[in-house]
C-alpha cells in the first residue's frame, strides 16, 4: 500500500517525465513485437503454403530432350528414395525474358492448364479471379499482384521462341514453388484452348516434375543429382532442374529477416536508451527530493518502501507501454506485411503469435525492473540527518575548469561550458544515444546507397553485362563475329553455368565457365586468393568452402555427367545466389568434364542500353527461331531492383524518424531535469540581468559538446565498422566479406543534421526558462 501511495505521488509530480519515458517503452516494444512478427509470423509465412498446397521436400523438372525417357524410368529412380511422389508433365521453358516490375525478368516458366490446380502435390490455387474472362486468359503467379505489375483484366505479353503471345489477366495462383522470383520458375497456367494453341507452336518443350517427400538421409541435391545421373546414361541430352523446399523458404522469405535484424538492431539502442533515462530519471529523483526521503525514512518508511514506489510507478508505465505497443506492433505489421508479401509472392495476413504478444511486455518489464534496481542503491545509504542537509552540498568540491574571468569564449558560451563541466552524467548519456543513432543512421545510408542509389551489383549478380545472347550450336559462331563487328559492343564472350557434383551425389556447386578470365568484369567476385587462370584451377564460393573445411592451395574434385576431375583452389568467391554455392573455371579446365562441342553459343557483351536494345532486336531479326532466349540486362536491373530500393528507402526513412522522436525525447528528459536543478541559479543569473533568450542559448549549447563529439566519433567509427557489422548478417546470404560503399558526404550530411536538429530541439524545449521568475523563487523560498 505505501509503494502504491508513493507511485502515486511520484507520478503527480513528474507526470510529463513519466509520460516521456513511457513513450520510450512504448516505441521499443512496437520494435521488439514487430521483429518477433517478422521472425515468427511473417518468414514462415511461405512453409504454411508450403503445407496448404502440399509441397514435397523438393522437385526435380526432367527436359530438354526426353527421347527414350519415360514416367516408368522416372518412377523408378524415385521411388525407393520417396515415401511420396508425383510424375507431372508440362511444357517448360528454361530461359525466356518475362515482363516483371519496372523490366524484364529471365527466368524459367512453366506452361499449364487448370490440371495444375488438380495436382496432388505441388498444388497450384487460385487466389483471385474474374470469371467473366472466359476465353483467351492467363493465371499469373500470385507476385505478378503484390507487386503491382498487373491487374486482373489487363493484358500480359510475353516471347517466346521469337513469337509473341499475348493473353488478359484472369486472376492469381498460389504456387509454393513456382511462384518467386529468387526461386527463378514460374508457372502460368491457361485455358485449355490457349494452351493447346501455345504448345502447338513451340513444340518439343514438353518436361516432367517430379515431387517427393524423402525418407530418412536423402538430401534433395542427392535426389537431383541421382536423377541426372540414372536418365544421362539414357539420353545425353536431357537436363534437370530443381530446388529444395528449405532453399524455397529461404529464397522466398529472406527479406523478412533482413528486416527483422534491422529492427532488432533499433531495439538495442532503444532498450539502452530508456536504462539510461531510467538511471537518469531516478537519480533526479533523490537528488530532487532528498529532504522528503529524509522526512519519510523519519516517519518509518524503509528504502524497501521507496524503491517500492518507484518500482510501481515505473512498472507500470512498462505494463501500459508494453501492452499499447504489442497492439500497435500487430496494427502496424499489415504494412511491413505488404512489402514482405512483395517478396514472398504470396498472400500475407497477420495472425496471432503467442511468442511475440507476450514476450515484448515482459522484456520492457524486466529492462524497466532491472533499471530501477541499479538506478536506486543510494537510497539505501540516505539517512534522515544527511537527507535533512541535502546531503554534502556546500561543496562539491569539483574543479572550476572555466573560470570565467580567463575565459577567452564570449559570456554565454563561457557559462554554457560551465553548465556542460558540471552536468557530465546526462553528457554522458546524450554521448551514448547520440551515438548508436549515428550509427545506426549510418548503416541505413549504406543500406539505401547500395540497394537503391547505386545498387552495388557485383554482390548481387555474378557477373554484369549489356546483354546476353543465347543461340543454337550451328550459329553460334556466326553470331559472336557480328557481334564483335557492331558498333558499341564491346568485351563479347562466352559465359555458361553448369551445375556439377561434389561428393558422393550428395551436393552441387553452381559453376560458371568463362571462355577468358580477362573478359570478366566482376573481378571483385574474388575476395581472398586470386581469380583462374590455368586450366587446374577453380575459385569457389567462401560459404561452400567453410562448410566443407577447404582452403586456398587445396585439391577438390567434381564432376559433371559421371565425369571426374580434380582443381586447385585458387580463390574464394561470393554472391548472394544460389544460396552460396557457386563456383568459377575457364572454359580449358572445364573440358576435362564438360563437352562444349553441342552446346549452345552462350554469348555476353557490353554497350549502353540503346546500343543493347538494338542489337538484341536485330539478332533476333536476323537469326529468328535460332534464337533460344535474350536478355537486356539494363531492364533485368530495373525488374530485379526494385523490392531492395524500396525497402532501402524504407529503412533510411525509419532509421531517421525513430533517431529524431528518440533525440526529441531524451533532449526533453535531461533537459526538463537540468532546469529544475538549476532553477535558483538561473534566477540569481535572471536578477542579475541576464535575458531568458541568453539563459535559453545557454542550455542549448551546453549540450552540444558532447552531442558534436559524438556525433563526428561514431560517424568515423561507422565508416570503418558498418561492413564488419554487416558481414555478421550477410554471411548467411553467401557475402563472406563486405565491401559495401558508405558515402562519406552522405553521412556528413546526415551527421550535420543530427547536430542541428538536436540543437533546434534543446532550444524549443528550453523556452521553459522564460517562466522561471526571481520573486517566485523567494516566494517559494
Amino acid at each position: 500500500m505505501n509503494g502504491l501511495l508513493l507511485a502515486k505521488s511520484n507520478f503527480k509530480k513528474k507526470r510529463s517525465t513519466s509520460i516521456i519515458i513511457g513513450l520510450l517503452m512504448l516505441i521499443s516494444t512496437i520494435l521488439i513485437s514487430m521483429s518477433l512478427l517478422l521472425f515468427l509470423d511473417a518468414f514462415p509465412n511461405t512453409d504454411k503454403y508450403a503445407s496448404k498446397l502440399n509441397a514435397g521436400d523438393g522437385y526435380s523438372i526432367i527436359y530438354n530432350d526426353l527421347t527414350g525417357i519415360t514416367d516408368t524410368e522416372v518412377e523408378t529412380i524415385v521411388k525407393d528414395k520417396a515415401y511420396e511422389y508425383e510424375i507431372d508433365h508440362f511444357y517448360y521453358l528454361p530461359t525466356i525474358s518475362i515482363p516483371f516490375m519496372k523490366g524484364d525478368l529471365v527466368t524459367q516458366v512453366i506452361i499449364s492448364n487448370k490440371n495444375a490446380l488438380n495436382r496432388k502435390m505441388e498444388r497450384a490455387e487460385i487466389e483471385m479471379e474474374d470469371n467473366n474472362i472466359t476465353s483467351n486468359y492467363i493465371y499469373l503467379p500470385y507476385q505478378f499482384y503484390s507487386n503491382g505489375t498487373n491487374k486482373i483484366g489487363d493484358t500480359y505479353t510475353f516471347s517466346a521462341n521469337g513469337k509473341e503471345h499475348s493473353y488478359t489477366v484472369r486472376g492469381y495462383i498460389n504456387t509454393f514453388s513456382f511462384g518467386n522470383k529468387n526461386c527463378g520458375e514460374f508457372e502460368f497456367i491457361l485455358d485449355d484452348d490457349s494452351y493447346f494453341s501455345f504448345i502447338s507452336t513451340i513444340p518439343n518443350q514438353e518436361a516432367i516434375l517430379v515431387s517427393y517427400k524423402l525418407n530418412d538421409g536423402i538430401t534433395q541435391s542427392k535426389m537431383k543429382l541421382t536423377i541426372n545421373n540414372t536418365l544421362s546414361s539414357i539420353n545425353t541430352k536431357v537436363m534437370v532442374n530443381g530446388l529444395s523446399k528449405s532453399d524455397i523458404i529461404f529464397n522466398r522469405g529472406y527479406m523478412s529477416l533482413i528486416l527483422a535484424i534491422s529492427f532488432l538492431t533499433i531495439n538495442l539502442v532503444s532498450a539502452c536508451v530508456i536504462v539510461l533515462m531510467l538511471y537518469n530519471t531516478i537519480s533526479n529523483y533523490v537528488k530532487e527530493n532528498m529532504k522528503e526521503i529524509g522526512a519519510l525514512k523519519a516517519l518509518g518508511y524503509t528504502s524497501f518502501d521507496i524503491l517500492k514506489g518507484l518500482l510501481v510507478q515505473f512498472l507500470s508505465l512498462a505494463i501500459i507501454g508494453g501492452v499499447l505497443g504489442v497492439i500497435l506492433g500487430y496494427s502496424i505489421m499489415p504494412i511491413l506485411g505488404s512489402i514482405t508479401s512483395i517478396q514472398q509472392g504470396l498472400p500475407y495476413t497477420v495472425s496471432f503469435n503467442t511468442v511475440a504478444t507476450f514476450i515484448p511486455p515482459v522484456i520492457i518489464v524486466l529492462l524497466s525492473f532491472f533499471g530501477v534496481i541499479l538506478s536506486t542503491r543510494k537510497i539505501k545509504r540516505i539517512t534522515p540527518i544527511i537527507a535533512l542537509r541535502e546531503g554534502l552540498l556546500s561543496h562539491n568540491f569539483k574543479k572550476n575548469r572555466v573560470a570565467l574571468d580567463k575565459s577567452s569564449f564570449v559570456l554565454n558560451i563561457s557559462l554554457a561550458l560551465k553548465t556542460f563541466f558540471n552536468n557530465m552524467k546526462q553528457n554522458i548519456i546524450t554521448f551514448v544515444v547520440i551515438g548508436f543513432l549515428t550509427f545506426i543512421c549510418g548503416t541505413a545510408l549504406m543500406m539505401y546507397e547500395n540497394f537503391n542509389r547505386n545498387p552495388k551489383i557485383d554482390i548481387l549478380a555474378f557477373e554484369s553485362c549489356g546483354g546476353v545472347v543465347t543461340v543454337e550450336n550451328s550459329k553460334k559462331e556466326e553470331l559472336r563475329s557480328y557481334l564483335e563487328a557492331k558498333d558499341g559492343v564491346s568485351n563479347v564472350r562466352t559465359l555458361i553455368n553448369v551445375s556439377v557434383i561434389y561428393g558422393d551425389n550428395d551436393e552441387s556447386l553452381m559453376t560458371y565457365i568463362i571462355d577468358d578470365i580477362d573478359h570478366l568484369n566482376n573481378k571483385n567476385i574474388c575476395y581472398e586468393g586470386r581469380l583462374v587462370k590455368y586450366d587446374n584451377e577453380i575459385c569457389i564460393s567462401g560459404k561452400f568452402a567453410k562448410a566443407y573445411g577447404y582452403h586456398i592451395g587445396d585439391e577438390i574434385e567434381i564432376s559433371y555427367a559421371g565425369n571426374k576431375a580434380k582443381y586447385l583452389i585458387s580463390g574464394f568467391i561470393q554472391s548472394t545466389n544460389n544460396n552460396g554455392k557457386e563456383a568459377l573455371m575457364i572454359e580449358e579446365a572445364a573440358k576435362a568434364m564438360y563437352d562444349f562441342s553441342s552446346i549452345p553459343g552462350y554469348f555476353w557483351f557490353d554497350g549502353d542500353k540503346e546500343v543493347v536494345t538494338n542489337v538484341l532486336k536485330e539478332c533476333e531479326e536476323l537469326y529468328g527461331e535460332a534464337i533460344i532466349t535474350t536478355m537486356n540486362f539494363y531492364t533485368i536491373l530495373e525488374a530485379g531492383m526494385a523490392l531492395f530500393e524500396m525497402i532501402a528507402a524504407l529503412m533510411l526513412v525509419i532509421s531517421l524518424v525513430i533517431s529524431l522522436i528518440v533525440i526529441l525525447l531524451v533532449l526533453y528528459l535531461l533537459i526538463k531535469s537540468l532546469l529544475h536543478n538549476k532553477q535558483k541559479e538561473y534566477g540569481i543569473l535572471k536578477a542579475l540581468g541576464y535575458s531568458s533568450k541568453d539563459l535559453i542559448l545557454q542550455t542549448a549549447i551546453s549540450f552540444m559538446p558532447s552531442i558534436i563529439i559524438s556525433v563526428v566519433l561514431f560517424s568515423i567509427v561507422s565508416y570503418f565498422l558498418i561492413n564488419p557489422y554487416m558481414n555478421l548478417i550477410m554471411i548467411n546470404f553467401g557475402l563472406m566479406k563486405c565491401s559495401f560503399v558508405i558515402p562519406i558526404l552522405g553521412l556528413a550530411l546526415i551527421a550535420l543534421g543530427l547536430i542541428v536538429t538536436s540543437f533546434v530541439f534543446a532550444l524549443l524545449e528550453s523556452r521553459k526558462i522564460k517562466k522561471i521568475e526571481p520573486y517566485k523563487l523567494l516566494i517559494s523560498e
